[in-house]
Formats: C-alpha cells, sequence, structure tokens
C-alpha cells in the first residue's frame, strides 16, 4: 500500500507543479498582488525595440503580463508556428534549425497558440508517466530513489517545456523510445526513435553517442544478442529518421544537406572555445557552468566506475544508463567544440531529456558509500565548486539596467533551486530516520513552491522577451 500511494504520488507531483505555477502566475498579474510580493522584493523586465541596439532591456514595477497570442510568438516560438502553417523554404534558411514534429503536431491537432503551454504540458506528463514506468520495472535501485524522482520535475530548465517549443514533443518520443526498447518491442522501438530524430537537432549527437555506447556495451558485457537488438532497433530508428529528416528537407531545398547551412546561421560551426564562458541567457548562465565544471567530470568519474564495476547485469537497462552518461558528455563537447565558449543551450539539451533525468537519478546514488565521512567530504567538495562558480560569475546582467539596485535579482533563484535538487538527490537515498525524512519532506515542500514561482517568473520572462539576452 505505502509503495502504490508513493508511486502515485510520484505522478501527481507534476500536476501539482503544474497548477501551482499557473495560480501564481495569474494572481501576480494583479497589481496589488504583485506589489505586496514581487514588486516589493523584486522586479520585473523587459525588452523595448531599439533600432540601433536590440538588446535593450528595461527594469519595471508591472505586474506580470497578460498572454496574448503576440507575446506567445517571441524568440524560437515564432518559428514553430510558422513552420505549422507552412513547409520550410529556402527564404527562411535559418529555420532549417527548426525540427518539423512539433509543429507538424500543433497544425494535425489545430492546437490554438493559446493552448499550447497545455498541450506541450499533456505530453511532457505522458512522457514522464513512461518514464516513471520504465524505471520503476528496470532500476534494480527504484524503491531508494522515490524522492529523487519527486523531485526531478522540479528541475529549473523545466520551464521550456510549457513554451510553444519542441522538448515536450522530444521528451515524450524518446520516453517512449526507450520504454519499447526494454520492452523488446521492435516495431514501436523503431516508429519513436525516427519520430524523436524529427524533434529537434540533437539527433546528430544522440546517434553518436548511440553508436559509442553500443560499443561500450558490446565490449564490457560480450552481449552479442542484445547488442545487435540495439543496433537493430534503437540505431536503426534513429538513422531511418534521419534520412528521412534529410529526404523531407531535400524536397524543400534541393539540397541534402541544408540542415547545417541553417546551423552556420545561427554560428554553430566547428571553433575553439573562447575565454570567459558566456551565454544567451542569464537565468540558466550559472546552470550551464554548473553542468559543464561541476557534474560532467562526476559524469566521466561515475562512467569509468560503472564499465569498471564487474557485478553488473548487462541488461538493456545498462545500455540506457551508459547512453545517458555519453550523450551527457557529448552534449558538452559538442557546445564546447561549436558554439565557441557560449553555453547556451546546454541545460536544454542534457536536463530537458529523459537521459538527463536518468543521469541526475543514477549519479550520486551511484557514487554512494557506507562511508558517511566520504559522502560529507564530496557533497563539501560539490558545494564549494558550485559556490566558487557562481560567486565568480557575473551574472548581474539585470542590476546594470539601473543604479542603487536594492532589490533581489530573482533570475539567480533557478541556480539556488538546481543546487537543492542535487543535494535531495544525493541524500534522499541515505534518510533512515523519522527526523531526516521530516527534514527531507520540508525542503521538497519549500523547493515546490520555489519552483512553481521560478516558472511563473520564467514564463512572463519570456512574455517580455526579457528572457534572453545577447
Amino acid at each position: 500500500m505505502k509503495g502504490k500511494f508513493t508511486d502515485t504520488f510520484l505522478l501527481l507531483a507534476p500536476i501539482v507543479l503544474f497548477f501551482i505555477s499557473i495560480t501564481c502566475f495569474w494572481f501576480l498579474q494583479h497589481h496589488r498582488v504583485f506589489n505586496l510580493s514581487v514588486g516589493k522584493y523584486g522586479y520585473t523586465y523587459y525588452r523595448i525595440d531599439n533600432p540601433e541596439k536590440f538588446e535593450v532591456i528595461k527594469v519595471t514595477d508591472q505586474p506580470y503580463q497578460k498572454i496574448t497570442d503576440k507575446n506567445l510568438l517571441n524568440w524560437d516560438a515564432d518559428g514553430y508556428i510558422i513552420l505549422s502553417k507552412e513547409f520550410h523554404s529556402l527564404d527562411k534558411l535559418h529555420l532549417y534549425a527548426f525540427f518539423p514534429m512539433f509543429p507538424f503536431l500543433l497544425k494535425l491537432f489545430h492546437i490554438p497558440v493559446h493552448y499550447i503551454f497545455l498541450f506541450n504540458f499533456l505530453l511532457f506528463f505522458i512522457g514522464y508517466i513512461f518514464l516513471l514506468k520504465t524505471v520503476k520495472n528496470n532500476d534494480p535501485g527504484y524503491a531508494s530513489k522515490k524522492w529523487v524522482w519527486l523531485v526531478m520535475p522540479l528541475l529549473p530548465s523545466l520551464t521550456v517545456m510549457v513554451l510553444p517549443y519542441t522538448e515536450a514533443t522530444a521528451f515524450i518520443a524518446m520516453c517512449l523510445g526507450i520504454f519499447f526498447l526494454l520492452r523488446k518491442n521492435i516495431l514501436f522501438t523503431l516508429l519513436f526513435f525516427a519520430i524523436s530524430a524529427w524533434c529537434r537537432p540533437n539527433i546528430l549527437m544522440l546517434i553518436l553517442s548511440s553508436f559509442f555506447a553500443l560499443g561500450l556495451y558490446a565490449f564490457k558485457y560480450k552481449n552479442l544478442k542484445d547488442s545487435f537488438y540495439i543496433l537493430k532497433t534503437l540505431i536503426t530508428g534513429l538513422v531511418i529518421g534521419l534520412v528521412s529528416l534529410f529526404a523531407y528537407f531535400y524536397s524543400t531545398s534541393g539540397d541534402f544537406f541544408v540542415f547545417f547551412e541553417a546551423q552556420k546561421v545561427w554560428g554553430t560551426k566547428f571553433q575553439l572555445p573562447k575565454f570567459p564562458f558566456v551565454d544567451y541567457s542569464t537565468e540558466s548562465f550559472i546552470i550551464d557552468k554548473l553542468l559543464l565544471l561541476v557534474i560532467a567530470p562526476l559524469a566521466i568519474i561515475r562512467l569509468l566506475f560503472f564499465i569498471l564495476k564487474k557485478n553488473s547485469s548487462g541488461s538493456l537497462w545498462d545500455y540506457v544508463i551508459l547512453l545517458s552518461y555519453i550523450y551527457y558528455i557529448m552534449s558538452c563537447l559538442i557546445i564546447l567544440f561549436f558554439q565557441g565558449g557560449n553555453l547556451h543551450s546546454l541545460h536544454r539539451y542534457t536536463l530537458a531529456s529523459p537521459l538527463g533525468f536518468i543521469l541526475l537519478a543514477d549519479l550520486f546514488t551511484g557514487l554512494k558509500t557506507k562511508a558517511n565521512t566520504f559522502r560529507l567530504i564530496l557533497y563539501v567538495c560539490v558545494l564549494l565548486a558550485s559556490a566558487i562558480i557562481i560567486y565568480t560569475t557575473d551574472n548581474q546582467v539585470f542590476s546594470k539596467l539601473y543604479h542603487n539596485a536594492d532589490r533581489f535579482i530573482f533570475a539567480n533563484i533557478g541556480t539556488f533551486i538546481f543546487v537543492a535538487i542535487l543535494s535531495v538527490i544525493y541524500w534522499s537515498p541515505a534518510i533512515n530516520n523519522k527526523r531526516q525524512l521530516i527534514v527531507n519532506a520540508c525542503l521538497i515542500a519549500l523547493l515546490f513552491i520555489m519552483a512553481a514561482f521560478w516558472d511563473s517568473f520564467l514564463y512572463n520572462q519570456f512574455l517580455c522577451r526579457a528572457w534572453l539576452w545577447l
């Protein structure tokens, strides 16, 4: 009974967060509520059109914006809405970096712009259900990680799941692909991994990671039967998806490799990283640096331990674990060497993905040890490294917009939420008494409130075009 209740509660977590976030956003649209809360302790921001300098962001005491079809078409959303009405074409070369599955679904189901946030949440939630079922059926340590999976929907990068972006479509496709891979359903595994290739431009990273993970899997476990099964389902599905996608691009442009030309428009090409690192997004800059400079080294260490471990079963789940680590490391390398030191979108490629969820759930629990002293030392080292990165990062972009700043910079909240979530992930499996249980539950309750506010704040930033700075 206890296990059933816990599993149900895990499924309720993203729904509860979604409705609290909506309620928070609605209340903060009212002047009185805003002035007594956010307006009293912080600011809101909006971008203004300026023919000489596009990146002009103004500080304001205005409450949160009302949602309109116009302000929902900011940034990448405008491109996806265009593609939901017309095919790719060379007169909009930059849109070949936008993959067609999400706009196709908008057109297929006739989703109004106003309701895309609800449609995307449903896609994410359904994907999350299948992901939890997959983990429950395949991860031997699932019972000790239920607290971990409870906080996964609170990750600060997941606000993108309700924006008019493609992440939710990619999330559900990948979740279903992994689900059917482990159930050994060849047809549906092929189908959903082929669909994944049509969702977002991380497909090349995913294919390379899949091949590399398969090589390690075959070398470590000598399991030729499952290795061949992975090759003919997951990898074949991705390759079929990629070839068919490029064929579609060819049919609309006459160039089979037009995608790579479009990437150059966005500045994505092979180049050595420049220092110091930069980012388009103030709100995620520190998170991206933590992912690269703290989590990535830990992931490499954990991957080495995983490869060298002798008592592993060699199951398909082991392959998925390998894939999650290699994909993460590959994403970091691609961002480093193809964006010139700009860390933009690292958190979206890594955290806003079922492979990112699987990696985080395994990373710190995989580093567990019976020596509490070692656990504490490792945790303190991670916290110190995070503190140094936070302290040395010039993240106060918005504070430069006005003088004598006397209010809190809400753009930093996502970083604190991320570090707190990592703490919960690290310590939750070690809970062994009632006092620790109460402390953990209180921390998670606080995280739900902070995450709901963060989602509403970031959504308003998107509506005001102040989310990104150039």
